[in-house]
């Protein structure tokens, strides 16, 4: 029995946690607000946010597939959270359990809104799946491919980059391209599907079998190579990716 009033959040005491928790519905908009205000407030994470992930798990072990997204993404975010580890040590054994079935909830989710035009949302679920797997970066850094961008260091010349990562164009600038005009730009070069593994793999794979071809071909890109605009370095971006996040793609 979890005795939540010994526990904090984002506002202190959780002892009204179970009351939010107990009101949940997938329609209930207004509460789960509260409950990310209160859990997972701009990726932090607290005491109570671990305990809370059996209760998310048994919410969408309960709901169909098209109902159960917030509870994914909740849980999801709160184990990719990157201060995790200086909260509990051991989140991951002593829920195994409730990860594993929250990874294949996933999963099934996934492949249920694979003909949903909600893009957004099936970065955010490609997301919670690694983390699930306990995937570094990925479990938190992947909704980049939403906004279609990401910035990293050329390791060379230390000019920073913007890589676009959009739906007709793909690439390199170290300069403003949103609000400057004729930007030196340079292509990104796909990875080759044949040769991705492990993580990667299964994103791409994924993406693949839900039909999700613009989410593929942004994972092929992302896990490319990339040219710095400013020195040609070439540079493999999910390894520069890592390194802006300061931990191992």
């Amino acid at each position: 029995m979890t005795d939540w009033s010994g526990l904090q959040d984002a506002e202190g005491s959780a002892a009204s946690i179970p009351g939010l928790l107990g009101r949940l519905t997938p329609d209930s908009s207004e509460l789960w607000e509260r409950l990310w205000a209160r859990l997972c407030p701009q990726g932090a994470v607290f005491p109570a946010s671990l305990a809370a992930l059996p209760y998310l798990s048994e919410l969408a072990a309960r709901w169909a597939a098209e109902e159960r997204v917030e509870p994914l993404l909740l849980a999801g975010a709160i184990l990719g959270a990157d201060e995790r580890y200086h909260q509990v040590f051991d989140v991951r054994e002593r829920y195994s359990a409730e990860i594993s079935m929250l990874r294949d909830l996933t999963d099934d989710t996934l492949r249920t809104l694979a003909a949903s035009e909600d893009t957004s949302t099936y970065v955010y679920l490609l997301q919670a799946l690694m983390a699930f797997e306990g995937v570094d970066v990925w479990d938190s850094h992947l909704e980049n491919l939403v906004t279609e961008e990401y910035e990293i260091s050329c390791p060379s010349c230390a000019a920073d980059l913007f890589v676009v990562l959009g739906d007709r164009d793909s690439f390199a600038t170290h300069q403003d391209y949103a609000i400057e005009d004729d930007v030196i730009t340079t292509p990104l070069r796909p990875a080759d599907p044949g040769e991705l593994s492990g993580a990667p793999g299964t994103l791409y794979q994924t993406a693949v079998r839900d039909e999700r071809h613009t989410v593929a071909r942004q994972l092929l890109h992302m896990f490319g190579t990339a040219t710095c605009s400013h020195c040609e370095t070439d540079l493999p971006i999910a390894e520069r990716v890592a390194a802006a996040f300061g931990r191992d793609s």
